[in-house]
């Protein structure tokens, strides 16, 4: 199972949040780009994300090494037999918001 991108990449506002394209998206492990070092507890929450999905609040690193804040909805998508095989993901950059 790959816990990142699919083939389909990036949207534009996810390129201008984190700062990588899709060409550089496309086949590796997104997550692993954007997690911070340490978030390794984090990466195996997500990918035990429940059915139904969940939310979180996470610190996540761009592609310039700048940290921003970012608010995750997550959904994991199922194959015929409720497997999960990938996820789709809506992050928003709250860093300001935080730094008020």
């Amino acid at each position: 199972m790959e816990y990142g991108v699919g083939s389909h990449g990036l949207d534009h506002t996810a390129e201008l949040i984190f700062g990588y394209t899709s060409q550089e998206i496309i086949g590796n492990k997104g997550l692993q780009l954007i997690l911070l070092q340490n978030s390794d507890t984090e990466f195996d929450s997500i990918t035990e994300t429940p059915q139904g999905g969940s939310y979180r609040i996470s610190e996540n690193l761009t592609k310039a090494g700048k940290i921003i804040v970012c608010e995750w909805y997550d959904t994991p998508l199922l194959n015929p037999e409720g497997e999960i095989v990938g996820f789709a993901s809506i992050a928003i950059d709250i860093t300001e918001r935080k730094q008020q």
